[in-house]
C-alpha cells in the first residue's frame, strides 16, 4: 500500500518484484511509465479519484487484466498500458474520451464493446470511431491481409491509425487532418497529398516496399517533418506543384531518389530533407 500521493515517472518500472500494490486515495493521474515492465503486476487498487492514466504507465504488464485498468470514471488512457501478446477483450466504460490507438492493436484479435453510456467511441466493423464517425481513430487488432477502406464521413485520421498493418489504399473524400504517423509502415503504393488537408509528421513514414507513386496537388504549401521518410521504393521525385514552399526535416530522406525539381515559391528546405 503506498501512502505517498507524488509518484513520479517510471518510478516502479521493472520492479519484477510487484505482483499487488494499492494506490493512494486522492490522486488523480497514473503517470507515464510508472510500473512499465513490472511483468508480475497482477493487482492494482486504484481509486476513484483516478481519471487520467498516461502513456505507458502498465505497459509490458501482461498479468494485469485489462479490467483493472479500464474502469468507469477513467476519461484518460494514455498509449501502450493495454497492447497484449495475443487476442485481447477490451471494454470501454462509459465515462472514457481518449484512448491511445496502441491500446487496441496486438499480435491477435481484438474484441472492443463500448459501454452503452459513452458518448465519444463507436465500433464499426473492425474500427474505432468517433461516435459522429468523423474520426476514425484506428484499426483493431493485427490484420494479416491486405485491405481498403472507404468512408465519406471521416474527416480526421487520428495518430498511429492504420500503422503497422497491410492497408493498400484508402478513399475519405471529405479528409481535413492525417495526424502524425497514420498511415505509416502501410501497403500503400500511391499516394495524394490534397490541398486543404493538414498533414502529421511522419504520416506515410517507412511505406519503404510498396510505395512507388507520390502525388502533391497544386494549393499545397508545405510537406512535414519525416512525410516519406524511409520509403525507399519510391524512386521517382514527385512534381512539386508551383504552390509548395517548404520540405519539412528528413522529409523524403532515404527516399530512392537524390534530386527534386523546386519551383520558384519553394523558399524553405528542411534538414536532411533529401539526404541519403
Amino acid at each position: 500500500t503506498m501512502t505517498d500521493g507524488n509518484l513520479g515517472i517510471g518510478a516502479f518500472s521493472t520492479c519484477s518484484s510487484i505482483s499487488s500494490i494499492k494506490l493512494p486515495n486522492g490522486i488523480t493521474t497514473i503517470p507515464k511509465d510508472l510500473f512499465y515492465n513490472c511483468t508480475n503486476l497482477a493487482r492494482v487498487d486504484i481509486p476513484a479519484t483516478v481519471t487520467h492514466i498516461e502513456d505507458g504507465a502498465f505497459h509490458l504488464c501482461e498479468n494485469l487484466p485489462v479490467e483493472q485498468i479500464l474502469f468507469e470514471g477513467l476519461e484518460y488512457l494514455g498509449h501502450n498500458n493495454l497492447y497484449r501478446d495475443g487476442a485481447a477483450s477490451i471494454y470501454i466504460p462509459s465515462t472514457l474520451r481518449y484512448i491511445g490507438c496502441y491500446n487496441l492493436r496486438s499480435y491477435g484479435p481484438v474484441e472492443v464493446t463500448v459501454a452503452p453510456g459513452n458518448q465519444y467511441f463507436k465500433v464499426v466493423g473492425n474500427i474505432l470511431y468517433s461516435s459522429d464517425g468523423k474520426t476514425l481513430y484506428c484499426i483493431l487488432g493485427n490484420p494479416t491481409e491486405d485491405f481498403t477502406i472507404d468512408n465519406n464521413t471521416v474527416e480526421t485520421v487520428w495518430s498511429h491509425a492504420f500503422i503497422n498493418s497491410p492497408l493498400t489504399n484508402y478513399n475519405f473524400p471529405n479528409l481535413k487532418e492525417v495526424k502524425c504517423y497514420a498511415f505509416g509502415r502501410t501497403n500503400l503504393s500511391d499516394v495524394t497529398i490534397k490541398k486543404g488537408v493538414k498533414y502529421g509528421e511522419n504520416c506515410y513514414y517507412f511505406c519503404d516496399s510498396t510505395l512507388t507513386s507520390v502525388t502533391i496537388e497544386e494549393g499545397v504549401t508545405e510537406l512535414p517533418t519525416w512525410c516519406f521518410y524511409n520509403c525507399s521504393n519510391l524512386k521517382t521525385p514527385p512534381t512539386i506543384p508551383s504552390s509548395l514552399t517548404k520540405l519539412g526535416p528528413a522529409c523524403f530522406a532515404n527516399c530512392g531518389f537524390n534530386y527534386i525539381k523546386l519551383g520558384k515559391s519553394f523558399n524553405s528546405f528542411g534538414a536532411s530533407a533529401l539526404s541519403r
